[in-house]
């Protein structure tokens, strides 16, 4: 399978490739003239056969690449005036991409096109070297055998390209996603110059003129260039159409290179000085502007990439589910997580500073940085400053007044009675919080340990000690204001931390965070979170819950 999609992935490159190669040739040699139109209209009709096979062959594996890719070319086609939009809707088969877009489509790539395009290729090379050119004593005619070196050598190097990339090479994206508007779509490298010619044409009129009347009118002047000869005599028609074509490539490959160019991913640093100019309110330089696009398309980039290696991954593991490659992402809280996350909980919390899939929002946040919760990092961090912005700090009452403070106050408590020695102070600090991380991955491991186990009991192995350690600091400490089980020593009652961080405790955090055992309704410093039982779906929570607890081993 791997070197059938291989050899099939480069052979539609190479195709294209020899194809331009072909034409281009044919204008050096000047094997356009006299006889040899016939050829030359030929050629073309190869190009523009192989072009429509490429076009209609990245749309059978219904992925993003394919699907978004065939949005903006059909957008382009229903430009045409009068009869745009019914071309639009013959092509696809209704108004968007769909079954009726892959049965048209599948017949056209593996059917009529190359039933097209098969005998003029077998061929071309004989008739070429028959008749191309017959009597032009001033022009090199093409060879008259089959170029049997060149097709071997070809045959040679697909099939070395496809065993050297093998099952690495990543030949798909992530399933295709009608939601998913955001995807950084980009023509493939052969139209990537009329995706940066279409900048140059901005409103409804002016896209029309772009993608339809100009190209329009240079697409009959490449076919008719061997009238050059009838018009201008005396190799006048012969510069005249070399230097039109060379024209035409130097434009071609200019805009190819100005489309890289723009996409260029940008340096952090001229990232961040873009950002503080538009935080200002002043207008933004055209260079500034490409700036902060160039890193929303890599941004967006990214994340494609995520969804794609990580849709395959799930299909190497679990296999495609019966309702769908879709459903593979649907159902993945790495995938649908960080989604939820940046929909529902973005307006008050951040991960890693940002909403979860990478973007920053415009308006600050005013709770907790999730990234990394209930990770040992956190924890010990939480236990440095609760107050700081990454935790309480930024947690208001609704009259504007702190909402969560005891834990600053304990924590400076704590540290006044051990100012003596801070050294054993802070190793226990670190202990709880190892120990509290342990509760996220194996609730009630270390049950067994209550507040009357002795020090003599725990083990000498160096990190199952620090746990067992921070157990007991938990439960001679903490267990004053937070419940284990239901239970604590004291008449304060904060959150409960049996399984705390575990995709249970979560999922329930995030349902109900006035729950009982979380930050309740009621007391002097009740639950500020909104309640999500009503908002999401049970499986929309536990996908975010599940994001939250399994991305700790990528946060910082």
């Amino acid at each position: 399978g791997w070197l059938v999609r291989g050899i099939h992935y480069f052979a539609s490159e190479a195709i294209l490739i020899l194809a331009f190669l072909y034409v281009a040739v044919m204008v050096v040699k000047h094997a356009y003239r006299g006889s040899g139109g016939g050829m030359w209209a030929i050629s073309l009709a190869v190009v523009a056969l192989v072009m429509g096979a490429s076009l209609t062959g990245h749309l059978l594996p219904w992925d993003q690449a394919g699907y978004w890719g065939t949005v903006v070319r059909t957008n382009i086609l229903a430009r045409t005036p009068v009869v745009g939009p019914m071309l639009r809707q013959l092509v696809l088969g209704g108004t968007d991409p769909g079954n009726f877009t892959l049965a048209r489509f599948y017949m056209l790539h593996v059917a009529l096109l190359p039933l097209m395009l098969s005998p003029i290729l077998l061929w071309l090379p004989i008739a070429c070297g028959r008749f191309c050119c017959k009597g032009e004593a001033d022009v090199q005619a093409p060879a008259r055998t089959w170029p049997i070196a060149r097709i071997m050598l070809t045959l040679v190097a697909l099939v070395a390209l496809a065993v050297h990339y093998g099952t690495d090479w990543n030949y798909l994206d992530a399933p295709a996603d009608v939601t998913a508007a955001d995807y950084p779509a980009r023509p493939e490298w052969h139209t990537l110059f009329l995706f940066q010619w279409l900048k140059f044409f901005e409103g409804p009129t002016a896209e029309m003129i772009g993608s339809i009347v100009i190209p329009g009118l240079i697409a009959p002047a490449i076919l008719l260039l061997p009238l050059t000869d009838v018009f201008f005599p005396n190799r006048k028609g012969r510069k005249i159409a070399v230097t039109f074509m060379l024209a035409l490539a130097l434009s071609i490959g200019g805009l190819t290179t100005a489309s890289l160019l723009a996409d260029r991913k940008p340096s952090q640093a001229d990232v961040d000085q873009a950002k503080a100019t538009k935080a200002t309110g002043e207008a933004l330089s055209p260079a500034d502007e490409g700036v902060l696009r160039a890193a929303q398309f890599h941004e967006q980039k990214r994340r494609a990439a995520f969804a794609s290696a990580r849709a395959i991954e799930l299909a190497g593991e679990q296999g495609v589910p019966p309702s769908g490659p879709l459903a593979l992402l649907e159902n993945d809280p790495m995938t649908r997580g960080p989604q939820l996350f940046a929909a529902n909980c973005a307006a008050c919390h951040r991960f890693n500073g940002h909403d979860g899939t990478g973007n920053v929002p415009g308006e600050p946040a005013d709770s907790s940085d999730l990234g990394g919760f209930a990770s040992q990092q956190w924890i010990r961090r939480l236990l440095v400053d609760p107050m700081n912005d990454h935790y309480f700090g930024l947690m208001k009452k609704p009259n504007g007044q702190p909402a969560h403070t005891k834990m600053d106050k304990w924590i400076k408590t704590f540290r006044a009675e051990n100012a003596q020695d801070t050294i054993a102070a802070n190793a226990s600090l670190t202990a709880a919080a190892k120990y509290l991380e342990s509760e996220s991955l194996s609730p009630g491991r270390f049950a067994e340990i209550d507040a009357y186990t002795e020090l003599t009991d725990l083990p000498s192995n160096d990190d199952e000690r620090m746990l067992r350690e921070g157990r007991l600091f938990f439960m001679q400490t903490c267990n004053e204001c937070h419940t284990y089980n239901g239970e604590n020593e004291g008449t304060t009652r904060a959150p409960e931390f049996f399984g705390y961080g575990s995709v249970d405790w979560l999922t329930l955090m995030i349902a109900e965070p006035d729950h009982k055992t979380r930050y309740r309704k009621s007391g002097k410093e009740p639950a500020q979170m909104p309640p999500f039982a009503g908002k999401l779906t049970q499986r929309e929570i536990s996908l975010i819950a599940r994001w939250i607890h399994d991305s700790r081993e990528i946060a910082p």
